[in-house]
C-alpha cells in the first residue's frame, strides 16, 4: 500500500476567520465549503501548492490548538 495524500482536519472555533487567515495571510485557497445548518457546523477545504487542509467546526472533528509544521 502507498499512501498518495495526506490531509489532516484542523478544527476552528470560528470558520470565517480561520479562512480569512490561510487564505488573505498565508495564500491558501479555499475549495468547497459545507454547513449542516444555519448555525452550523462548519466544514471547509483549503490548498496551497495541491496540499489541502480541512478546517472543521465539527465537535468530534480533532481538537482546538492542533499544530501543523509545513
Amino acid at each position: 500500500m502507498t499512501v498518495k495524500r495526506v490531509v489532516p482536519i484542523v478544527r476552528v472555533t470560528d470558520l470565517p476567520g480561520a479562512l480569512d487567515f490561510y487564505c488573505s495571510t498565508l495564500g491558501f485557497v479555499e475549495e468547497f465549503r459545507y454547513s449542516a445548518g444555519p448555525g452550523g457546523p462548519d466544514y471547509a477545504g483549503i490548498s496551497l501548492d495541491g496540499n489541502q487542509i480541512h478546517l472543521s467546526t465539527f465537535a468530534g472533528d480533532s481538537v482546538t490548538g492542533t499544530a501543523i509544521y509545513c
